[in-house]
């Protein structure tokens, strides 16, 4: 039985590591976690936000709006993230609406997917509560 996600993995160019630092703890709040001892010879570092946990790696040459691939991370305040994307630069995507919940999606500033949502909370019309 699945629990849930543990992780969630992208890459950035090796020569940006300092800027995507930057851009995930000072734009998007996470902070830098504990990566073992044994992983020491593999490039990268982790993040962590409430329960969700990030790592990032370095590779060269991907060529990521292709790709679909995302990491999907739940909030509260949305509104928050979106004001910090767009005053960071950032660009929100459109994303087709889904029944239940608020999200953007946008490109980090090394074009990796990551989509961030909230779900509505507000009592449905035939919610007797």
């Amino acid at each position: 039985m699945f629990k849930r996600i543990d992780h969630a993995q992208i890459t950035v160019p090796p020569d940006q590591v300092d800027k995507a630092k930057a851009f995930y703890i000072q734009y998007l709040g996470f902070e830098i976690t504990h990566r073992p001892a044994t992983l020491d010879h593999i490039p990268g570092f982790w993040l962590q936000a409430g329960g969700a946990q990030l790592h990032i790696g370095y590779e060269e040459g991907i060529e990521r709006r292709k790709t679909n691939a995302h990491p999907a991370f739940e909030v509260t305040n949305l509104d928050f993230y979106r004001q910090k994307i767009v005053e960071g630069g950032g660009i929100i995507d459109p994303s087709i609406p889904i029944p239940g919940r608020d999200r953007i999606e946008f490109r980090d500033p090394f074009d990796n997917r990551i989509e961030l949502l909230e779900y509505d909370s507000s009592p449905k019309k035939d919610d007797p509560t």
